[in-house]
């Protein structure tokens, strides 16, 4: 039975740890840039949902809820209406 040197172990344990530590920066690194695209994707989203809603009209019906608040209530189907036809994402 050949004899081990006394560090092995104390090696071993390194090696696995080193590894287990590059695993972790790897995952840690990889879901970062996973996150980082994600948001830069919503934030795009966002804009040209934005932009989609201003090509519409849809900003400018839900702005009477603001400016004429009573008219609006007072013919609240018409309005309503109006607000789903005019939003892209109906």
């Amino acid at each position: 039975m050949p004899e081990f040197k006394p560090e092995l172990q104390h090696r071993i344990m390194l090696r696995i740890e080193r590894h287990e530590r590059r695993k972790l920066i790897a995952k840690t690194a990889g879901f970062g840039v996973l996150f980082a695209g994600s948001v830069s994707l919503l934030v795009a989203a966002y804009f040209n949902l934005v932009s989609a809603a201003d090509q519409s009209g849809f900003f400018s019906f839900a702005s009477l809820l603001f400016s004429d608040f009573s008219i609006a209530m007072a013919n609240f189907q018409d309005f309503a209406y109006s607000i789903i036809e005019s939003f892209p994402a109906f």
